[in-house]
């Protein structure tokens, strides 16, 4: 009995596995008779077939209405799945496309500013889909090569082979329902009218009459690997909404180009996070080097981390998520700066300098009772921010503490400071945030 079902299961799964295949090919047939419309040369069209290929299975495809014999900085095609959205441009090259020194070249003519030319065109797209919600991190400039294999980023572009672009495309983390897909594919639709949509009518393709399907020898694509490619999608589960939607409140900080220094303040759970890390994806995909995402909580960066392998895996290795101190610590390091950190030794000279400040009657309990505030004044205020005179703590704005504290009274905080540091110095000890004072004292706002 226990033969006869193991020999059951494996014909049902063969079975299965040829009806997939079978199925492909029926869609694959469909695409080819669907992209016969096109005046595009064979390797293009094969490009389109192939992601005409897709939209039997819930993708949505727009084409520019004068493609192919239009070559300008415009994108070839717009690609809506689960997995984002494509800007897609299709270049059909003699020669091999290589990157050598982030630079695109075909043979050895650089080829570079035909990536540029897609990362602006993505623009427009990135921008309409704003009135979604949708943040800027879900639409990725696509340049497909219809004769030749690559698969690899220069910058925010993503450089494919035909033959590996539909695996490609599906194995990304899955961002939107198929509900969603659609919603978004329309509103494209309607808001750049020189895009036409084309997509196959599944239950048509299963239905139509036609031989017993064949791959081309030249494979569009191989069968085993999309299946693969759609089985390993199946699996994934639904990446979290905030990862590609955003408040509309929100989804501007993204893309934004500030000035100088920004800060976005409010109360916990409104987002700043969630914001902080669509803006380093933001930077990473439209730069070469490391981008710094750091913050107080020692815990945080390990689950940053995390998240941002999941919402952009390509560019998740060049953002460094480290908490402040650590990364004070580590810069003071490899700048030879010594320093030693003894939290018992600092808090008993904190306790010394209190005891110090009450014999000599600064009114600091009147003020506020607690040494846990004025411990933080000294530690985030005064040494975090390298304050060094009783003018510069007198300047100093102090946000989000909750008690004023008057022009008057902060000279005798600043002696209980001197007192601490005093005691420190004794006994060769410091703190982490004294050490962020000092990297910020001794190298500014660049390390």
């Amino acid at each position: 009995m226990g033969v006869e079902t193991m020999t059951t299961g494996r014909f049902d799964h063969s079975r299965g596995l040829r009806e997939h295949a079978l199925q492909q090919m029926r869609y694959q047939q469909a695409a080819e008779r669907y992209a016969a419309q096109f005046s595009a040369d064979d390797a293009e069209r094969r490009v389109v077939v192939l992601l005409l290929t897709l939209t039997a299975t819930g993708w949505r495809l727009l084409v520019d209405r004068d493609w192919p014999r239009r070559r300008t900085a415009s994108a070839d095609m717009v690609l809506v799945g689960p997995t984002g959205v494509y800007v897609i441009d299709v270049p059909s090259w003699r020669d091999q496309p290589t990157v050598l020194e982030d630079q695109l070249h075909a043979g050895t003519e650089s080829r570079h500013n035909e990536v540029h030319q897609l990362a602006v065109a993505s623009r427009p797209v990135e921008e309409a889909l704003v009135a979604m919600q949708m943040s800027p991190v879900a639409v990725t400039p696509v340049l497909i090569f219809a004769d030749h294999e690559l698969d690899t980023h220069l910058g925010r572009v993503r450089l494919l082979g035909r033959r590996n672009a539909a695996s490609a495309l599906t194995t990304a983390a899955i961002r939107m329902r198929p509900a969603v897909v659609r919603a978004v594919a329309t509103y494209l639709a309607e808001t750049f009218p020189q895009y036409q949509a084309h997509n196959l009518d599944p239950a048509s393709a299963d239905t139509a009459e036609h031989s017993t399907p064949q791959l081309l020898d030249d494979g569009l694509f191989d069968a085993d690997q999309l299946r693969e490619a759609e089985l390993h999608a199946a699996r994934s589960k639904p990446m979290e909404s905030w990862m590609t939607f955003l408040h509309p409140a929100q989804v501007p900080l993204v893309g934004r180009s500030w000035g100088g220094p920004a800060r976005i303040s409010g109360a916990a759970g409104t987002g700043k996070s969630v914001v902080g890390m669509h803006r380093a994806v933001y930077l990473a995909q439209r730069s070469t080097g490391k981008v710094l995402f750091t913050t107080f909580a020692t815990n945080l960066p390990r689950v940053t981390t995390q998240l941002l392998e999941q919402m952009a895996p390509s560019v998740a290795g060049r953002i460094e998520c480290v908490s402040l101190h650590r990364w004070a610590l580590e810069l003071l390091q490899l700048r030879g700066v010594p320093y030693q950190l003894d939290k018992d030794q600092v808090e008993d000279c904190f306790s010394r300098a209190w005891l110090w400040a009450f014999r000599n009657g600064l009114p600091l309990r009147q003020i506020e009772p607690s040494p846990d505030y004025w411990r933080d004044e000294i530690g985030y205020v005064i040494k975090g921010r390298a304050i060094k005179t009783f003018g510069e703590y007198l300047r100093v704005a102090r946000v989000g503490r909750r008690t004023p504290l008057p022009n008057t009274h902060r000279p005798r905080c600043g002696r209980c400071t001197k007192s601490t540091s005093a005691y420190c110095t004794r006994v060769g000890c410091t703190t982490s945030r004294t050490c962020c004072g000092w990297r910020w004292s001794r190298y500014g706002p660049s390390p």
